[in-house]
């Protein structure tokens, strides 16, 4: 990367624009033409821009480089073929032929495409040990020995989703005759920064006698649920399962505000009161 210098224009009061001249160019320029002018090669006319678009587009390019000097995770990441790696979604990286698509990118159309807005990188493929294979027109190159293109948002972590056959932990918020409506704040073991609506069917609490199920007497609001994510379901809920052994309620207040404990695969117990409850009790882990 080019080394990049503070410079502020004569008789202004803006912030420093940092530049990549030289020091001894910028002592000698008092103004943006006079620096632009200094510079060599010189700017060649463009047809169709006016000088001052020029000058623009050349002050644009300089402070976006010296916002990328001032990142450490922009400076460190190399470009694909000299382009920068800033991505939109839907920008062409390379082709799928050079490189392996990594996370945040799709294949389209034998090009590797950005899938979200971030920040490109490229890792080279791990390195087997013993001494390197000698390529010929015969041998053809290996997707495991491709570079992998990733695009990552920059600045915060991906969110993670819950998708099918994940475990989550819910909390109960609300039941109905048919179903008991939850959220989602935990899937494998990480805890969400969102929450996700889940449904619970009838159906779908128990493996055997479902015609015998009650919502009621499976689940109560507040309890924390350990289920599995059947189907992406609508727009508004995700699809959840309770029909399993290791699968139901994990954690459960009675009616008295004590945290219970399981007694049976379908009774908790105050140990205060000793008062029981019916639910659909989880399977110690």
């Amino acid at each position: 990367m080019v080394p990049i210098y503070p410079w502020t224009p004569a008789g202004s009061s803006r912030a420093p624009v940092c530049m990549a001249a030289p020091p001894t160019e910028l002592r000698k320029s008092n103004s943006a033409i006079e620096f632009l002018t200094a510079l060599s090669p010189p700017l060649k006319p463009i047809r169709g821009h006016s000088t001052q678009k020029r000058i623009a587009g050349c002050l644009f390019n300089w402070h976006f480089w010296c916002v990328l000097a001032e990142n450490p995770t922009f400076k460190s990441t190399m470009a694909v073929d000299g382009n920068t790696t800033l991505a939109l979604p839907g920008k062409i990286l390379a082709p799928a032929s050079k490189y392996a698509a990594g996370s945040g990118t799709h294949v389209h159309e034998g090009n590797i495409v950005s899938s979200l807005m971030g920040v490109v990188t490229i890792t080279a493929p791990a390195k087997a040990p013993g001494p390197a294979k000698r390529l010929n027109k015969i041998t053809a190159l290996f997707a495991d020995e491709l570079s992998t293109i990733s695009v990552a948002r920059h600045g915060r972590k991906r969110e993670i989703l819950p998708d099918v056959n994940n475990i989550v932990l819910a909390r109960v918020v609300r039941l109905m005759p048919k179903q008991a409506i939850v959220v989602i704040q935990q899937v494998g073991d990480t805890v969400l920064q969102t929450e996700w609506q889940g449904v619970i069917r009838v159906q779908d609490v128990r493996a055997t006698e479902k015609d015998k199920v009650k919502i009621y007497e499976s689940f109560k609001p507040g309890d924390i649920v350990r289920a599995q994510v059947i189907s992406l379901g609508d727009q508004a809920n995700y699809y959840l399962s309770t029909a399993s052994n290791e699968l139901g309620v994990i954690m459960a207040t009675s009616e008295a505000g004590n945290d219970m404990v399981p007694i049976s695969w379908k009774e908790f117990q105050d140990p205060d009161t000793n008062a029981k409850e019916l639910r659909k009790v989880a399977k110690p882990s």
